[in-house]
């Protein structure tokens, strides 16, 4: 898969809590119609601004039912979103700015039934975006 195809202008349009953070249910709602941008010189997400980003691009395999992943294979599936996927496809966001070997964003590509949609998990909250149509 490209990543180009995930370049561009995306908005948040729900939120769902799936674990416990410190997120307040004010604060994530109050997400819900933000713009989310992803370009080749920035992305915009919430209050974050990365202007040196690096993308990458990679497939999951689902899990066997009853094995329990590591923190960071955790995908929503974990939590009970998107579990008929046959796979996860993620897009990981580098700060090369920061620390270059270790994903700053990490967003969950996903081919819904309104088309092609962004999640985002992110202090207990699924943060579910779709494309902005210019």
């Amino acid at each position: 898969m490209d990543g180009a195809q995930l370049m561009g202008r995306w908005r948040v349009v729900s939120v769902t809590k799936f674990r416990g953070g410190l997120t307040s249910e004010a604060e994530a709602k109050g997400n819900i119609g933000k713009a989310v941008l992803i370009l080749q010189d920035r992305v915009s997400l919430r209050d974050t601004v990365i202007s040196r980003p690096r993308y990458e691009i990679s497939c999951h395999p689902r899990l066997p039912e009853g094995e329990v992943p590591t923190p960071s294979e955790r995908w929503s599936s974990f939590y009970g979103f998107g579990m008929d996927r046959p796979e996860i496809v993620a897009l990981d966001v580098y700060d090369l700015s920061r620390n270059k070997d270790y994903h700053y964003i990490r967003f969950e590509r996903v081919d819904g039934e309104h088309g092609r949609e962004l999640w985002e998990m992110f202090d207990g909250w699924l943060y579910r975006m779709e494309r902005v149509v210019d």
